[in-house]
């Protein structure tokens, strides 16, 4: 089936294998937010510095979603900042630019042929 929600997960990073002689177990994070409302997601990028996270679907949008309500939201689920609107298509991928590069900025393809910029 599919499925038009993405998952955020708390990871439990910084044990020392030294000391416990553990490996690092992903199946004991837990799931800390979601986006929903996207369509079927086939791409996300989360910003550097925690200021959207971006999520690439089949309903030719890329929406942005704000990751600072993870800590306060009790329903789990990610207030949406804004839906860009400019594919005709699934929008496949999408990166934020690197931090200290100049003006942020976020691109997008898709189906429809296009890489699109956004500022």
């Amino acid at each position: 089936g599919t499925c038009d929600s993405v998952c955020l997960w708390a990871l439990k990073c910084g044990v020392n294998f030294e000391q416990t002689h553990q490996p690092w177990n992903p199946f004991a994070s837990r799931n800390i937010g979601k986006c929903q409302g996207t369509g079927v997601v086939w791409a996300l990028s989360w910003a550097e510095d925690d200021s959207a996270i971006a999520v690439g679907s089949s309903d030719t949008f890329v929406h942005l979603f704000d990751p600072k309500g993870l800590d306060s939201n009790p329903s789990g689920f990610l207030e949406e900042l804004r839906k860009l609107e400019g594919h005709v298509g699934v929008v496949r991928s999408v990166a934020f630019s690197p931090r200290g590069q100049g003006p942020r900025r976020l691109a997008s393809g898709g189906d429809d042929s296009l890489v699109l910029v956004w500022q």
